[in-house]
């Protein structure tokens, strides 16, 4: 496939390079040449698209990602994050799947082609996703030090999902350090830091803050990701530098269940940190659109710093390339070698005016889903725009049946 004469290609290389009037040129689920002129037989004409990478939500808690429930939302922060474990032990499989299908699209329908979930059922919600034609990055969620003994060779898939401040309350060092080392290997996503109480309780019991103690226990390494981080210290940020490991943001999170804490992107982008954005769920944050997060993050970070720290463009990189480092696959970019999971978003004078310059700042603050016409997922075309009104429909009727399933919930 040949997307021809595309009007703006926002390509995320290294040196954030947009250009106009070239040619992509896809083969199978890759990128293989960028330029003018390409010739082949199935043409896309893109005269009138902008080209951008598809967009990735680097954390949800997919089995609780749509809850409504009756909670009272100051005991659920103040417990929190052992309120939001106990609400996901609760979840039937049938809320989960439901749920991840309803997730599924949409994030679809909000230009997102790539998620990291946090779930009890990884395996299904991976055949979910491969019908659906979406991302999705899972592995064994470890919430106890049980759960992290019970790990198997049959069950294990070399990524991990792992609450630290909970295996922290329940372990002694010793245990930590032998029972850690079977999942050294893989990919660690960790809850880590969301809370003040959490740093606290490491540092009285351990005498190390959370990070300092995760790598004390030999697990920051370059496959680590670190997950909320609102409380991690100027020495924790070195000390990740170092390791190679990476970040997810959440601002709607340390916003609504006011954290009083806040990853500062500024030091850690300094740093050469790679930190990515995600919505974790409807029970924490604000909404499952990730440029919303985006947005967010933008405001969050400019009032923390009191000062206009983060652009539109570090944004765009929180929902694009830092996918590359935080998933381990070739995502977010527009360039040779890397997946094609792409965004066509119709061209219109809200996001270009009449120049290039100020188009990054525009889809940031003003693309809403509507404006994108075709999404491009491992090579395979998605007509978004002509599907939208069926999924949302698909999309509802999701929503009636997990309504009336979250009444059946003991909590």
């Amino acid at each position: 496939m040949i997307l021809k004469q595309c009007k703006y290609i926002i390509t995320q290389d290294p040196r954030r390079g947009i250009l106009a009037d070239a040619d992509i040129r896809i083969e199978g689920e890759q990128i293989v040449e960028i330029g003018y002129g390409l010739k082949g037989d199935d043409v896309l004409p893109c005269n009138d698209k902008i080209i951008i990478p598809g967009f990735s939500n680097c954390h949800v808690h997919a089995d609780v990602c749509f809850l409504n429930i009756d909670l009272t939302e100051s005991r659920f922060a103040s417990e929190y994050p052992l309120s939001l474990i106990r609400l996901e032990r609760s979840m039937s499989k049938e809320i989960a799947l439901l749920s991840a299908e309803a997730l599924f699209a949409e994030s679809l329908l909000r230009g997102c082609t790539s998620l990291v979930l946090f779930t009890r059922y990884p395996r299904e919600l991976q055949e979910i996703a491969k019908k659906v034609g979406i991302r999705v990055i899972s592995g064994s969620l470890v919430s106890s030090m049980e759960e992290l003994r019970n790990i198997s060779n049959e069950s294990d898939t070399g990524i991990y999902c792992i609450y630290f401040n909970e295996l922290m309350r329940e372990g002694s060092l010793n245990g930590l350090r032998e029972l850690l080392q079977r999942v050294k290997s893989g990919r660690v996503y960790v809850h880590i830091s969301e809370t003040r109480r959490a740093a606290f309780e490491a540092k009285k019991k351990f005498g190390h803050f959370p990070v300092e103690l995760l790598n004390e226990l030999g697990l920051l390494t370059e496959k680590t990701v670190l997950v909320h981080s609102g409380w991690i210290t100027s020495w924790e940020i070195e000390i990740v530098s170092h390791s190679g490991s990476s970040l997810v943001y959440c601002p709607s999170v340390e916003m609504r269940l006011a954290t009083s804490g806040f990853p500062p992107l500024k030091d850690l982008i300094c740093k050469g940190i790679s930190v990515g954005l995600g919505t974790d769920s409807l029970l924490t944050g604000l909404s499952l659109d990730i440029v919303e997060e985006a947005r967010l993050a933008i405001l969050h970070q400019r009032e923390s710093y009191k000062g206009l720290v983060i652009s539109p463009k570090d944004a765009l990189d929180l929902i694009t390339i830092s996918a590359s480092k935080l998933t381990g696959m070739r995502l977010g970019r527009i360039q040779e070698g890397y997946l094609a999971d792409l965004l066509l978003i119709k061209l219109k004078p809200k996001f270009y005016g009449n120049s290039k310059r100020g188009l990054v700042s525009n889809i940031i603050y003003r693309l809403e889903y509507s404006d994108i016409d075709l999404i491009i997922i491992g090579g395979k075309l998605v007509e978004i725009s002509k599907q939208r009104d069926s999924i949302l429909k698909s999309i509802n009727v999701k929503l009636d049946r997990l309504n009336d399933l979250f009444y059946t919930i003991n909590y």
